[in-house]
């Protein structure tokens, strides 16, 4: 699954999503070993309805930086690839 973000100008930044990501084992008492989860989702209690969430299945080998730069009261964010041979302390 590509999950494809478009900015301001009209430039791509595509995320790749393999079937192993998505599959987790089941803990809901379907009696399956497997569910597939989607990455995101519609939380329509707090969020408007063409809103939706990318989930941490997606988001967790990417680092993301929010600017919330004061005068111009705009967001920005920024993503990038986590850097693969960083290891936290």
């Amino acid at each position: 699954m590509n999950i494809t973000l478009t900015d301001e100008l009209q430039k791509d930044f595509v995320i790749q999503l393999t079937e192993e990501m998505m599959l987790r084992e089941d803990t809901s008492g379907m009696m399956v070993d497997n569910a597939c989860f989607l990455p995101f989702y519609n939380n329509k209690k707090t969020l408007d309805e063409n809103v939706w969430v990318l989930g941490s299945i997606v988001m967790k080998d990417y680092y993301t930086v929010y600017d919330l730069s004061p005068g111009d009261e705009s967001l920005s964010i920024g993503i990038g690839k986590k850097n693969p041979t960083f290891i936290p302390n």
